[in-house]
């Protein structure tokens, strides 16, 4: 889905996101990552499960750099 299709459906909108909330899911997904290393020498089930994690931080960042945020019922369906 295109941004103008989930803005119209309503699953994110437009939001100023500070340069801090930016970079806090950049070093999550960072962290995150990092985890996935060590997890994937124990259980590889559980470091693909970090890695994606991982994955859904960056894109997060990614939007939020864009000006754009997840509705709270969106965000709610990942937690």
């Amino acid at each position: 889905m295109t941004y103008d299709e989930l803005l119209k459906a309503r699953r994110i909108h437009q939001e100023k996101v500070s340069v801090e909330e930016v970079e806090h899911a950049i070093r999550r997904a960072e962290r995150d990552l990092k985890s996935a290393r060590v997890m994937m020498a124990e259980d590889r089930d559980w470091g693909f499960a970090i890695a994606y994690d991982a994955v859904l931080q960056a894109s997060r960042a990614f939007m939020f750099a864009q000006g754009f945020r997840t509705a709270s019922n969106e965000s709610d369906k990942k937690r």
